[in-house]
């Protein structure tokens, strides 16, 4: 259909924007915890930093991760980033507190 003979009129529903997917979001941040734990790890034990400030440096890589998600409007993405975060958090706290 035409409208003046201007523009077509769209008649089907617009495709929703992708928002990603929770479980990539929520790996992509577990695989650089686990990364990180060999690494940073290594080094905060032989610097005798306790094991728990895994949990707090983790903010170095997960916030630049969660944010570009955020920007390409990966909304989903983002939460599972969150959640990774902070079950790392917990469980490294927990451990250091024990």
């Amino acid at each position: 259909m035409l409208d003046r003979g201007e523009r077509p009129i769209m008649t089907s529903n617009p495709q929703p924007p992708d928002r990603g997917r929770f479980i990539e979001g929520f790996s992509a941040a577990a695989v650089f915890n686990v990364a990180a734990l060999f690494i940073v790890g290594s080094f905060f034990t032989r610097a005798g930093v306790p094991v728990g400030a895994m949990g707090i440096a983790q903010l170095a890589w997960i916030i630049p991760l969660w944010n570009s998600y955020r920007k390409k409007g990966k909304t989903e993405d983002a939460k599972g980033v969150v959640v990774a975060a902070v079950i790392t958090f917990v469980l490294m706290h927990r451990a250091w507190i024990w």
